[in-house]
């Protein structure tokens, strides 16, 4: 029902009149839910109550106003018409009749409201046929909405790859709430949230690994349901796979550049599986790993580092030396030394997990690639003569067969930049910085935070070759653009002497 469809109906109810402003207002807090505004409509109708009185009631308590029955001419007083109970036959039908479409709406429940990918319930392990079936039950029950077309053209347009979710649904956010109500009444709200948890994980798009442009962006995609599922105070019963979600969640903060989010994640993820494993379990080893390597560019490096040796040599007191866990150690004490600049040791550990990581997986992996990239890095940092020769062949391999937009392509030129820089060639770090920018804003848009870092890039090219004018000018448009999209809250805007460090500061963190 539409906004003026809504007021009309209310008008037509109401004995007396209302403004246009009130009656609107009720519309939209409703949602423009014909039961709900019948029901509305007939309890404001009440000795004492007025439209006002009841729009402050909806705000304090809407589940208690939304389950009081009201008057009807002509029904049975013994039949619930309270909008709560209301929805609470219809669950309770399609529980009995429709299983399947009733789980998986309970499901769907405990996510944002808006654009539920399609993919996130492909992961609760149904056919094609049932999970087909069961979403034309919700929809036929007016519980769900299939998201318009032209809404996944917008979410397309701003950046947002919806080719893997097959199409988005959007509920309703009363029925979202009247749902987790019922839901709590049947003492079902932990198993369920459990459930929920384990389904993002597991369709959760993105593997440290093995990054690509589909996984970041649908990250975004994802985001606004992982977000509500977080809002739940953890429990016993959810504690594995929030931790399991939260380690997705983390690496690909890592990848795409929010450092502190991702240190957040991985701290959480960190007591969470000390808990339920102990300290000295593979699994809690490598995931203060990762929560290592990832603050080591944040805090203090040296404790860091000393947290990484004895979780390291722990690791290989008790496990395999060809375990992942060991490799991955080794890995994270490299990039803290890297952060402490010695780059020979760095380069030295970062060499013995490429020959134990040979062994187990192929020189066109994606894992492989990454560590490539990590002693092309520090070959460059240490000025290496070989540096540009590798780079420059590596990048040539990397275009012909994965093509110029591929991640791994990329991640080689941001390395071909670097040296640039690092050796006064101005116009080739120019050059490179300018087509990386392209290439993000195609997949991300022009306020994404790999988009910045690469406009970041472009200032140093700037201010390496002396023009003075448009450096500070960029800075400081870039800054306004991370003030201006939440990407940070501590920082005012910067002075002309210390704008482009401040900037720095964020870019990197």
């Amino acid at each position: 029902m539409s906004d003026e469809e809504g007021r009309d109906l209310l008008t037509k109810i109401f004995k007396t009149s209302y403004s246009f402003d009130e009656t609107s207002q009720l519309a939209r807090k409703l949602e423009c839910l014909p039961l709900a505004l019948v029901q509305a409509a007939s309890y404001i109708q009440r000795p004492g109550m007025s439209l006002g009185k009841y729009l402050e009631l909806l705000t304090d308590d809407p589940i208690a106003l939304l389950s009081k029955s009201f008057p009807a001419t002509g029904r049975n007083t013994d039949i619930p018409h309270a909008l709560a109970s209301t929805w609470s036959i219809t669950f309770k039908y399609l529980r009995n009749n429709f299983y399947i479409a009733w789980r998986i709406f309970a499901l769907m429940s405990f996510l944002d409201t808006q654009a539920i990918p399609r993919s996130i319930l492909r992961a609760t392990g149904q056919q094609s046929l049932e999970l087909e079936e069961a979403l034309g039950h919700l929809i036929s029950f007016s519980l769900i909405q299939e998201r318009a077309a032209d809404s996944l053209t917008r979410l397309r347009n701003i950046g947002l790859d919806t080719s893997n979710s097959d199409g988005c649904y959007d509920m309703h956010p009363l029925v979202r709430l009247v749902t987790q109500e019922w839901l709590k009444s049947q003492g079902r709200v932990d198993e369920l949230a459990n459930d929920m948890f384990s389904l993002l994980a597991r369709s959760y798009p993105f593997d440290y690994w093995k990054p690509t442009w589909t996984s970041l962006t649908s990250h975004d995609l994802y985001e606004p349901h992982v977000v509500q599922m977080l809002k739940r105070a953890p429990s016993r019963e959810t504690r594995e796979a929030r931790a399991n979600l939260l380690g997705k969640r983390g690496s690909m903060f890592t990848v795409s550049g929010r450092t502190i989010d991702a240190v957040e994640c991985f701290e959480e993820v960190v007591e969470i599986v000390k808990e339920l494993s102990g300290p000295e379990h593979p699994d809690t080893m490598r995931i203060t790993f990762d929560l290592i390597y990832t603050r080591s560019a944040l805090h203090d490096t040296w404790k860091d580092l000393r947290l990484c040796n004895r979780t390291l040599k722990r690791a290989i007191e008790i496990l395999p030396v060809d375990s992942p866990v060991i490799r991955y150690g080794a890995l994270t004490m490299a990039e803290c030394l890297r952060q402490l600049g010695h780059l020979k040791y760095s380069m030295l550990l970062t060499m013995f997990t490429i020959d134990s990581h040979r062994k187990s997986v192929s020189p066109d992996e994606s894992s492989f690639l990454t560590l490539e990239d990590i002693v092309a890095h520090d070959l460059c940092v240490l000025r290496d003569e070989k540096a540009e020769q590798i780079l420059e062949s590596q990048l040539q391999q990397r275009t012909q067969q994965l093509g110029i937009g591929h991640w791994s392509t990329v991640c080689t030129m941001k390395t071909l930049w670097l040296l640039y820089h690092l050796t006064d060639r101005p116009n080739k770090a120019e050059a490179i910085a300018r087509e990386r920018i392209l290439i993000f804003e195609g997949q991300f848009g022009h306020d994404h935070h790999l988009t910045l870092g690469s406009r970041y890039h472009l200032v140093l090219a700037y201010a390496d070759l002396g023009r003075w004018v448009e450096a500070p000018e960029l800075a400081e448009a870039i800054l306004r653009m991370i003030v201006r999209f939440g990407k940070t809250s501590r920082l005012a805007p910067p002075s002309k002497d210390h704008g482009m460090r401040d900037l720095k500061s964020v870019i990197l963190s």
